[in-house]
């Protein structure tokens, strides 16, 4: 597997963590819960790409 593909695993794994862990999801729609990941996803998202970026400037 890709390192970029493991990223994305790793993303999604952590976004269902936080969202199972943070909200209650119990009784919204499908559309709801779809709107609160990908929401949150992103931002997971961005924000690990942000570290990643940090750390390797940091051993350049």
């Amino acid at each position: 597997m890709s390192d970029s593909l493991a990223g994305i695993d790793k993303v999604h794994e952590l976004t269902i963590r936080y969202l199972d862990a943070n909200y209650d999801l119990k009784g919204k729609t499908v559309e709801e819960y779809a709107y609160e990941y990908e929401s949150l996803y992103h931002q997971i998202y961005h924000a690990l790409r942000e570290a990643h970026r940090t750390v390797r400037a940091q051993y350049k």
